[in-house]
């Protein structure tokens, strides 16, 4: 069970602990080539159940920031506590059995909830460093085929990422504009653990 406790660690080791240097200033990323495009409903798109997860309009509560203090050498994002309550919630998943939807899907590994986990963690922590924004917590969802799905929804836009059950895989996202609608929408593939998805989420919270 993941035991995350931000006060109780000091920065060297939680540098570490995410394989960051210490370091405060990240550049502002901005989207691969060829990442953001318009969105096709055509038959057969990958991108097909995280769209259709997606106009399923998932209830999510809104989350109300944390009060806190702006301290420069402040490690830890406000909400990096409540994001690790919301990750033991989650474990429920893995108590799903075999053709629990009674359409043949699969169970659910340890080891992908442990890596949607510290795919958040990560990344929650970076946007903080970075740029002293706080994410949202995302609902923590069962995908297809033994995958994990994280799904953002903010006041102005959704995003959905797909973290697939085989570590060797990369995982998929897709994300629209409540205004704009799939004029500014983004989709594509390349989400790991290893990379910088730094423009992902700045994007979400623009």
């Amino acid at each position: 069970m993941l035991a995350f406790k931000p006060d109780e660690t000091s920065e060297p080791q939680a540098n570490k602990l995410f394989g960051y240097e210490k370091h405060n200033n990240f550049p502002r990323k901005l989207p691969p080539k060829g990442s953001s495009y318009w969105f096709s409903e055509s038959a057969g798109s990958r991108y097909g159940h995280l769209y259709a997860k997606h106009r399923k309009k998932v209830p999510c509560p809104p989350i109300t920031p944390p009060h806190h203090h702006e301290t420069p050498h402040r490690f830890t994002s406000p909400i990096i506590k409540e994001l690790g309550e919301a990750i033991q919630r989650s474990k429920v998943i893995l108590e799903l059995q075999e053709d629990w939807d009674e359409e043949g899907s699969p169970s659910y590994s340890e080891s992908t909830w442990n890596r949607a986990a510290e795919f958040l963690f990560q990344n929650t922590s970076r946007i903080w460093r970075s740029h002293r924004l706080s994410l949202e917590i995302p609902k923590i969802l069962q995908g297809p085929d033994g995958s994990i799905d994280l799904l953002w929804r903010t006041a102005k836009r959704d995003l959905l990422i797909n973290l697939p059950a085989n570590p060797a895989e990369l995982g998929s996202f897709y994300g629209d504009d409540k205004e704009e609608g799939t004029k500014n929408a983004i989709r594509g593939t390349g989400v790991s653990i290893s990379d910088d998805n730094e423009w992902i989420f700045l994007w979400l919270l623009k």
